[in-house]
């Protein structure tokens, strides 16, 4: 059997490359548990079906403490418990394993290895090391994109819980911010529901919301507010929304914004030039005012200065990548012609 990461004796490698690597040891620790939370009885198991728990020790090498951190992440994150034991002799922790009757056991430690290596060892509930097709799925979740699944915005979270209240009572209507996606503000209008733009900032969603007399908005940072539960936003109140839409509508996250496609959103940081004055300079305003009749009904553009840099953040949305680049790179251009962008990035 060909495998990529695990070797005779677990994974091993120099600290700090692949795959001793924080980020690795996370996902290594999100698949691990993926598979404990699927298959318990193969890997000897005596829980019955109950949250899973695992031990962790590891030897006494410094990068051992960041990896435990990285690995107890991982696990947690999908549903397992863990429990820490320290600097402990490899066979303690097998024997601790079984006698515990936990579900698996993992030693941080590169055993012989050079002192700047460390490695992962699995044993399982058996105290016994895990069979060659356990590590083989391990190694599938870790090279799948099933596992970091993917991270929903403010504009997704909101467009969630504005269509789970809007089922159960008119929502008259919402405030997002300049920087909320077009396809919000577009999908929220196809049902009805009146849509308007604050400045960037959660205060200032706060503010249009009271003087509309309108309950939600939020931003796509994820500030949410739900002023009928609370006064300023709180994500744990938040999370509640998305999770009794969740519930009530008996559908995961991924199908309940099926109908909610995100533009893609293009973001151009351009150094602004000395004496540049966005609402003085001609040439500026005119390329501004053809790109915004090319985008009308299709898409958007949004230039204003960084409260927080000397730079000028010029952001476009169109149906089209490529088109969104275009255009934001158009005024760009006519900010600081032939001049440096210093950064660009797309979203949505």
């Amino acid at each position: 059997m060909t495998r990529r990461w695990f070797g005779t004796d677990g994974i091993r490698g120099p600290v700090g490359r692949l795959p001793m690597t924080p980020e690795f040891v996370l996902r290594l620790g999100q698949a691990a548990g993926k598979v404990l939370m699927a298959s318990q009885a193969e890997i000897g198991s005596t829980r019955n079906g109950r949250k899973p728990v695992v031990l962790i020790g590891k030897d006494t090498r410094l990068s051992g403490y960041m990896l435990e951190a990285a690995l107890e992440a991982g696990l947690s994150s999908m549903g397992v418990d863990v429990r820490l034991v320290g600097p402990l002799p490899t066979p303690g922790v097998a024997y601790l394993t079984r006698a515990l009757r936990l579900d698996a056991g993992i030693v941080i430690s590169a055993s012989h290895n050079p002192f700047e290596d460390n490695g992962i060892k699995f044993f399982s509930g058996q105290g016994s090391k895990l069979s060659d097709a356990i590590e083989a799925r391990i190694e599938a979740y870790l090279e799948s994109d099933a596992m970091t699944g993917r991270i929903y915005g403010g504009d997704e979270l909101l467009w969630i819980i504005v269509n789970h209240r809007a089922r159960l009572q008119p929502v008259p209507g919402v405030v997002g911010t300049l920087m909320s996606n077009f396809a919000l503000e577009q999908g929220f209008l196809k049902h009805g529901i009146a849509f308007e733009r604050a400045k960037v900032g959660d205060r200032y969603v706060l503010e249009r919301l009271q003087n509309r007399g309108w309950l939600l908005g939020g931003e796509g940072s994820g500030h949410l507010l739900a002023l009928d539960l609370h006064s300023t936003g709180d994500g744990i109140i938040s999370g509640l929304q998305v999770l009794a839409a969740v519930v009530d509508s008996g559908k995961q996250l991924a199908e309940l914004c099926s109908d909610l496609s995100l533009m893609p959103q293009v973001l151009i940081n351009v150094p602004k030039p000395e004496g540049f004055e966005l609402q003085a300079d001609q040439a500026f305003k005119a390329v501004c005012a053809a790109v915004d009749e090319e985008l009308a009904g299709h898409g958007r553009s949004l230039v204003r200065p960084s409260g927080t840099e000397p730079v000028i953040r010029v952001m476009v949305e169109h149906p089209d990548y490529a088109k969104a680049q275009a255009y934001a790179e158009q005024i760009a251009s006519s900010i600081s012609p032939g001049g440096r962008l210093a950064s660009a990035h797309q979203a949505g």
